[in-house]
């Protein structure tokens, strides 16, 4: 380098804790000074230190719910739940997310297969964001499990002001362990969206058994005021294991709105009086009924 000469390099750094760092630069460099007559090259060494402060660029929260969006505590065995990560933005320049996946344990799979719902999201300060997917447990063993890690792919906004392309960094959070529970049956509802007034409304109860062996079911459904139904008020059947159990009904609505739905009550004689509360929290409580549309004069 010649006199008043410029030389600059630009160094990615990436701390792995969050705290006061220090970094030093040490540039070496020869010169040559001349002494009566004489050169005598010179070997000199320059250092710079500074100090940065490190700060996690994200702050992350998890929740667990059931498939009514309830908060849960513990998940149940082959049952499908919801898991949603929430993001809240610290780093004090702007993010772009690139991408994000789960790093599941052995025994928790994903339901379905989704893309990521964060990918092209620029967050600034104090901004948050959430996803959300849908998994399920395995029939297994352990009462307690660790969900694995949230991984998330992201790297500084580029905007005027900057000139260099930031490389990409990657980030695990890890993901709560829970509890699972094991529950001897399930049982799901199929019915649409939702119903109008005095129109059909079909409905299908499927019916899990989640033992190894033949389980005795006793079901009685409720009186509604709020519709007029057709199928088996009360049912006694035998459930084997792995094959399900269906019971449709067939309802008609005489109110609109957001109508609570004929309450069923499920027993079983091997664990009596313990798997009604448990079907409860299964079953969906509420459909919307739309009403009856106004008649144009001409038609009536």
């Amino acid at each position: 380098m010649q006199k008043d000469d410029v030389q600059s390099k630009s160094i990615f750094v990436k701390c792995l804790q969050t705290g006061s760092k220090h970094i030093t630069f040490q540039v070496e460099y020869n010169i040559d000074v001349s002494v009566n007559d004489h050169v005598i090259p010179c070997a000199c060494v320059k250092t710079e230190m500074i100090n940065l402060s490190t700060v996690s660029a994200f702050e992350v929260s998890v929740k667990l719910m059931n498939m009514k969006f309830e908060t849960i505590e513990a998940i149940q065995a082959e049952e499908p739940f919801l898991l949603m990560p929430e993001l809240k933005c610290t780093s004090p320049w702007a993010v772009d997310i690139q991408d994000s996946d789960l790093q599941l344990t052995a025994c928790i799979e994903k339901a379905d297969e989704t893309q990521s719902q964060l990918h092209g999201v620029c967050l600034k300060k104090s901004e948050c964001a959430a996803e959300c997917f849908c998994l399920t447990s395995m029939n297994t063993v352990q009462t307690s499990v660790s969900l694995g890690s949230y991984v998330l792919h992201w790297k500084r906004h580029k905007d005027e002001s900057i000139t260099l392309d930031h490389p990409s960094v990657t980030t695990l959070f890890s993901l709560p362990t829970v509890s699972i529970e094991h529950i001897p049956l399930s049982i799901e509802l199929k019915l649409p969206a939702y119903g109008s007034m005095k129109c059909l409304l079909p409905v299908c109860y499927i019916v899990h058994n989640r033992t190894g062996y033949p389980q005795e079911v006793e079901v009685n459904m409720e009186a509604s005021d709020s519709f007029m139904f057709s199928g088996n008020k009360q049912v006694h059947f035998r459930l084997l294991p792995g094959k399900p159990y269906e019971m449709t009904y067939n309802l008609f609505p005489l109110v609109a709105g957001h109508v609570a739905l004929p309450k069923m009550h499920l027993n079983m004689l091997r664990y009596p009086g313990t798997m009604d509360p448990i079907v409860q929290k299964m079953l969906p409580t509420h459909i919307f009924i739309k009403p009856l549309g106004k008649v144009p004069p001409g038609e009536r």
